[in-house]
């Protein structure tokens, strides 16, 4: 609920002649005060009528407005056997906490959501393991790799046939792999099903989010509804950019990284990553580059200062380099690199001309 409070202070006076009569309107100042309900949120709405169905028990889920999207979702999990009641006056949807048996096959309408059909594909498996999904318009044409090389890594039969989907087995817990970039609605899916696998599951994304923003909505929609999740700020970007380094595919981990630093500057351990692979690459104009915009956020490590110190080393600009070898010292937070500090700015300092 919000309270809006307003206070005008102008005086307008409108005046029209017609036929020698004049109107006059006055505006005199006044303070406007009272409360206005929000409108709904369908990102909000989508996740907790889902979160609703999910827990199994008696829930109400308020300020929901009717879309189109949202009766799709709905009709979705009305297929899946649960009872609910919309009250169009109070505008709640009132989840009873009970569910009719299932057919050997249930069809699923998404209408034209994309949210609703990138949602229940993985949530559906839970339920049934025959499962079939369709929509309106060009909805079944939308990208669904993600979940097909899932499919196919579990060795799911799935089949894509005049605008329908055909999906035959059941997913278990364990560590799923997502191309992020390509919408968050897949992690989304993921998100809402692992809960309900027997064991814990770990989602890796790759190549980037799309949509940060919404993974937020959903976990903060779970965790009203008691799911724990660990974000662990993202790390298993670093599991993957380090595979990635390992494997000799130095540029994959490369735009990997840099894609998370573009949205989370302030992830110390990427930018670590980042610029010891392009050193690696010898490439010490990136890595410094790395390294200078991690300082804006993490000025005391010495770590960084060292490896600056290196890549200006390596570039001949050994005035700098010196400056970043002395700072090491100064913090003296790593007692190793505080020595190699002293080593290499006392050779730079007797053999500065001469380089490495």
């Amino acid at each position: 609920m919000a309270e809006i409070k307003t206070k005008t202070r102008a005086k307008r006076t409108v005046s029209k002649t017609a036929a020698a009569k004049t109107d006059t309107v006055n505006i005199t100042p006044a303070v406007l005060k009272g409360t206005v309900k929000a409108p709904p949120s369908k990102s909000y709405a989508h996740r907790g009528v889902i979160s609703a169905f999910l827990s199994g028990g008696e829930c109400d889920v308020k300020n929901i407005h009717l879309s189109e999207d949202l009766k799709a979702t709905l009709g979705c999990i009305k297929a899946l056997g649960s009872a609910f009641e919309y009250n169009e006056k109070k505008k709640m949807v009132h989840f009873v906490g009970t569910r009719s048996a299932l057919s050997e096959k249930v069809i699923l309408d998404c209408g034209e959501s994309g949210s609703t059909l990138r949602f229940f594909i993985p949530i559906a498996m839970c339920f049934c393991q025959n499962l079939e999904f369709c929509g309106k318009g060009r909805l079944m044409e939308r990208p669904l790799d993600p979940y097909f090389e899932i499919f196919d890594s579990l060795g799911i039969d799935y089949k894509m046939k005049d605008g329908r989907l055909t999906v035959k087995g059941g997913l278990k817990s364990g560590s799923f792999s997502v191309d992020g970039s390509i919408s968050s609605q897949f992690i989304t899916g993921l998100l809402f099903t692992l809960p309900l696998l027997d064991g814990d599951s770990e989602i890796v994304i790759r190549g980037g989010l799309s949509s940060k923003a919404y993974i937020d909505i959903t976990l903060d929609v779970l965790k009203r509804f008691g799911i724990k999740i660990e974000n662990n700020d993202y790390k298993s970007y670093f599991k993957i950019s380090k595979l990635l380094n390992d494997l000799g595919k130095k540029d994959e981990a490369i735009e990997m990284l840099s894609t998370l630093l573009r949205n989370r500057p302030h992830i110390y351990e990427a930018t670590s990553i980042l610029g010891k692979i392009y050193i690696e690459k010898k490439e010490f104009k990136n890595a410094i580059e790395v390294y200078t915009n991690s300082l804006k956020h993490h000025p005391d490590k010495s770590e960084t200062y060292y490896n600056l110190g290196i890549c200006y080393s390596r570039i001949n600009d050994f005035d700098i380099a010196r400056k970043c070898f002395q700072k090491t010292i100064e913090l003296n937070n790593d007692e190793y690199l505080a020595d190699e500090g002293r080593i290499i700015d006392s050779y730079l300092s007797e053999h500065m001309c001469q380089g490495w």
